[in-house]
């Protein structure tokens, strides 16, 4: 092997590395999801065809939020946030290549509590209720809980919630449940 194909091996390993510590600093953008990254808006929809990079988007956006990180936009709370992750059911949220597994994959895994792990086709495991809480670095206390519209819309009251990213669209009685939980914060409330 000559010296240059040594160098390049070497600086894809540095790549590697720094890409897994920092997930979301290595993504390439199209237009459309620049767009939708750096957008303020409250109340938010992506329609998108599928394998567009719609999940990939929120996904990071997701994690960004959490983090502080976002190259698009600042957050506009300081200290720890609560976010809400919600579709029709587990088995949906958990299925191989999911929003759940995107967003396993996005994750800085050593910011995050180290008992939550990702079983691919099954989900989170690890902790009593399904949830990503941060331990470490910028999103220190934040916590993204997954929750389904499957629940009976009373147990998603009372939470206070800094942002809501439901993935499929939110039956009526959920969305009645959740858009007051983001009302305190002036939180974010994201359908795909």
């Amino acid at each position: 092997m000559t010296l240059g194909a040594l160098a390049l091996l070497e600086g894809l390993g540095v790549a590697v590395a720094e890409s897994e510590r920092e997930p979301t600093a290595y993504a390439r953008w199209s237009a459309w999801q620049r767009r939708f990254l750096a957008d303020t808006s409250r109340q938010r929809v992506v329609r998108a065809a599928n394998q567009v990079g719609k999940t990939w988007a929120i996904v990071h956006d997701i994690v960004d939020l959490v983090r502080g990180t976002s190259r698009f936009r600042r957050r506009p709370w300081a200290g720890p946030i609560n976010v809400i992750l919600i579709s029709k059911s587990l088995e949906q949220l958990s299925a191989d290549g999911g929003i759940l597994e995107k967003l396993w994959e996005a994750l800085p895994k050593d910011e995050i509590d180290p008992c939550v792990r990702f079983v691919r086709g099954k989900g989170l495991r690890g902790l009593k209720y399904p949830a990503i809480p941060f331990v470490r670095g910028p999103g220190a206390g934040s916590v993204i809980r997954i929750r389904t519209y499957e629940q009976d819309p009373q147990s998603l009251a009372g939470a206070t919630v800094h942002a809501v990213y439901a993935d499929e669209p939110v039956p009526q009685g959920i969305y009645d449940e959740l858009w007051p939980r983001v009302l305190r914060q002036r939180g974010f409330f994201t359908i795909t």
